[in-house]
């Protein structure tokens, strides 16, 4: 579970950095980043401690968050009407880091379940 704290951990790191790299750089409103912070900051507060059940279960939350988020981004872009497929490899490298996610953050919280039913 130490890994997937360091992992949830440099994926938050790039969710701050990429946001506010956005948020400088182009024309996006910060009402639109904001949800993107709080789920980072969430993930953050839950990784601070050692991964319990109940920690387990909202890490698992938190990342399936950013995987909905990151896949409507994704596929936003890739309209031709909207986003014209422009900036989508960081998305989808991002898109998938956050599947890395939810698989890893599943199958701990499945772990540690069946090891507290023994």
């Amino acid at each position: 579970m130490k890994a997937l704290r360091i992992y949830s951990g440099l994926f938050v790191v790039a969710i701050y950095l990429g946001e506010s790299f956005v948020l400088m750089t182009r024309d996006k409103p910060i009402l639109l980043a904001i949800d993107d912070y709080l789920a980072a900051t969430v993930m953050l507060a839950l990784i601070w401690k050692p991964l319990s059940q109940t920690r387990l279960a909202g890490l698992c939350a938190c990342w399936a968050f950013c995987l909905g988020n990151l896949y409507v981004m994704t596929f936003y872009r890739f309209d031709p009407a909207v986003g014209g497929g422009k900036n989508t490899t960081l998305l989808v490298a991002a898109l998938m880091a956050s599947l890395v996610g939810v698989a890893a953050s599943a199958y701990c919280l499945y772990k540690n379940n069946q090891e507290t039913r023994s």
